[in-house]
Formats: C-alpha cells, sequence, structure tokens
C-alpha cells in the first residue's frame, strides 16, 4: 500500500470511529472552529479541546486536513533531499501536536522506520485520544509514543524534549503567539529554545497556515532570526538575502499540493459550504550546522493568480530572492499534480521544466 492510499485509510477510519452525532451538527462545529481559527487568537479560548463539540469537529475536519498537508509536505521535502540526514531510527518531536498530527504524517509517510516520538500539546486529553487512535495503526514497539502535556509559551523546562532530536515539527503553532511584528520578540525566544535540543545534522520544521499574516509572520521570523548562530536555512528559500514577500500586503509565500482526499471529506466540505481547494501552507525548514543547498532555478511561492489573456500568473522566488510573474500555462503538467513549491529551471528555449536542487 502507497503512503498515499495508507493515509485516506487511516484519516477514513479515524472520522468513522471520533465523529459525534449528524453531519449537520458536525458541520456547524466545524464552521465554528474555522471561523474562531481566522479571528484574532486574543479572543479564543487557551484550552479549547477542553469542550466536546470542539474536538470533535477537530477529529473530522481539521485533523485530517493537516495530517494530509504535513504528509505531504515531508515527502516534497524528502524527495528534494532536504530531509537525507534523517536516520533508519530517528526520534521526531511534535509540539503542538494535537491528536499526534505531525507524528502520524511522519509516520505515514516514513512507515517504513522504526521512529520514536514525542508528543506535546496543551491538551492532555487529546493527546491520549491521538495515542490511543494512532497505535491501532502502528505498534507500539515500533513506533512508541510519549506525550507530555504542557503550554509551548511556558518555561522549556515543563516541555522540553531532553533527547536530541533528529526532526522538530511545529505546526500551527507561532500564530498563537499573537500578531507577528509584536510577538516577534516571544517567537524568536520560543524558537530558540527548540533548537537547543535539535541534535547536530537535525532539522527544524516550521509550519504555518497558508493565510496572509501567518505567513507573513513566517517571512519576518526568517529575517529577525535567521537561524541565531547554529541553524541553516534549507527550504523554501533560494537564497539567503531578505524575504522579498514578508512586508507584501497582497502576496504571500505558501505551498499547495493537489490531494484526492477522501469522500467523507469532500461530502462534509459541500455540507459546510467550503469550495473543493488543494491543500496549503507555509514553512519554513532549518537544519543546525549545515550549510544550506540552493539552486539556480527559481521556486514557485503561491497558488494561481490573476488571470491574462496567457493565462493564470503564478509568483517565483528566484536565487536573487526576487518575485517574478510567471505565466501559468507555460508550465509543466507533472503526473502527480503537485507544482507548487518545487524547484523548476529554465532551458535556453524558455520553457519551464521540473529541476532539482543541487
Amino acid at each position: 500500500m502507497t503512503w498515499e492510499a495508507q493515509l485516506s485509510t487511516y484519516i477514513s477510519t479515524l472520522y468513522e470511529q471520533k465523529k459525534a452525532g449528524e453531519t449537520r451538527a458536525i458541520s456547524a462545529a466545524v464552521l465554528e472552529m474555522s471561523r474562531n481559527f481566522s479571528e484574532l487568537r486574543r479572543f479564543r479560548k487557551n484550552d479549547y479541546f477542553s469542550e466536546a463539540r470542539a474536538r470533535s469537529a477537530y477529529w473530522s475536519y481539521f485533523a485530517p486536513r493537516n495530517i494530509g498537508r504535513l504528509s505531504f509536505l515531508l515527502d516534497q521535502l524528502e524527495s528534494e533531499g532536504h530531509l537525507d540526514e534523517i536516520p533508519q531510527k530517528p526520534y521526531v518531536v511534535d509540539l503542538g501536536s494535537g491528536p499526534l498530527v505531525g507524528v502520524a504524517a511522519f509516520a505515514l509517510r516514513f512507515a517504513q522506520s522504526d521512529a520514536r516520538f514525542l508528543a506535546v500539546d496543551q491538551s492532555r486529553q487529546i493527546l491520549s485520544e491521538g495515542r490511543a487512535y494512532f497505535s491501532q495503526f502502528f505498534p507500539r514497539e515500533k513506533m512508541p509514543v510519549q506525550i507530555v502535556s504542557g503550554n509551548l509559551k511556558g518555561s522549556i523546562k515543563k516541555w522540553g524534549s531532553r533527547t536530541p532530536a533528529d526532526l522538530v515539527i511545529v505546526a500551527n503553532v507561532l500564530n498563537e503567539f499573537g500578531a507577528p511584528k509584536r510577538s516577534m520578540s516571544a517567537r524568536i525566544n520560543f524558537v530558540e529554545q527548540v533548537q537547543s535540543f535539535v541534535k547536530p545534522g537535525g532539522y527544524l520544521l516550521l509550519v504555518e497556515p497558508a493565510q496572509r499574516v501567518a505567513s507573513q509572520g513566517l517571512s519576518l521570523l526568517r529575517d529577525a532570526w535567521r537561524g541565531g548562530k547554529k541553524m541553516s536555512l534549507k527550504a523554501p528559500c533560494m537564497g539567503l538575502h531578505q524575504c522579498p514577500m514578508g512586508m507584501h500586503k497582497s502576496s504571500w509565500c505558501h505551498t499547495s499540493f493537489n490531494w484526492e482526499q477522501p469522500e467523507y471529506l469532500t461530502t462534509l466540505m459541500g455540507h459546510i459550504g467550503f469550495e473543493p481547494n488543494p491543500v496549503s501552507l507555509s514553512y519554513l525548514l532549518w537544519q543546525k550546522k549545515k550549510r544550506p543547498r540552493f539552486s539556480s532555478g527559481l521556486r514557485l511561492v503561491s497558488q494561481p493568480l490573476k488571470r491574462t489573456s496567457q493565462g493564470a500568473i503564478v509568483l517565483g522566488c528566484n536565487d536573487k530572492n526576487k518575485i517574478i510573474e510567471l505565466t501559468h500555462n507555460r508550465l509543466p503538467k507533472l503526473e502527480d499534480g503537485i507544482y507548487r513549491g518545487r524547484c523548476v529551471q529554465k532551458k535556453k528555449n524558455s520553457n519551464l521544466v521540473l529541476g532539482t536542487e543541487n
């Protein structure tokens, strides 16, 4: 079974086990949580998983989508050679894990690995539920998971890993700190603490929603922190200069994946009123004490935008960190349907083709 098929099985079974009530009730709960996620964080309860309605909504819609987008991102990073130093038996830390979202994504994509995991979240209940479900698919002796309840805004002594990690996943956490500019010092302090338990050669993966404020917050962090003294930026950036997207109000860097999601998700989205769309995210991948390898090509950093007589426009970022507009219909049609976020290079005839980083 391919990892994509296993992903669909995992989340379809998850939905059947965790759904509470009829589709209409679930749809209303998902819509309510979606609106809360879109509002300013200071108006939302910190421990929203304490409510059964919120947990049901998250299990039904948000957890499957988040597991899906992280799985595709890990697949892309691995295929581009960015995760080539992760060992066969890695130790992976998932911060802000919820129901083991990052743990599940890694296990589904790298199921052949005998991995060990540490999952940290403020809600002990959602962690316990996530571990119970995860253990149905992956034997505890092969992929043991330790769970820790802790507030990531608090002292690292209460939630930090005491074992050096090969990979630390921090997904949908930084936006919890508040508006990017106002919370930048807190964000930098947080990632500095996190990188302290990344082992030499290990990776730190920061992931945020593909929303304007959250994505631009990552760009601002990239320029303000720059990896400190020990981390080097691996992806998605093509150069080491200042991010050209950080201060743009109408554009922001993100990656999207076309995914044939399980039928129940498509049906649920129809009931909620959500339009079918690719799974999208913004991310930064750092590695400890390793020089980044950049291509001389171009990386796509947007979905198709405005339309012209020659087709839709997408944005690309080159190795000089300049934003370039590209005509969407000139891009190659790849077999897997995934092209945004990958590297493309120009040949002499000016056609854009898929390239690899070196």
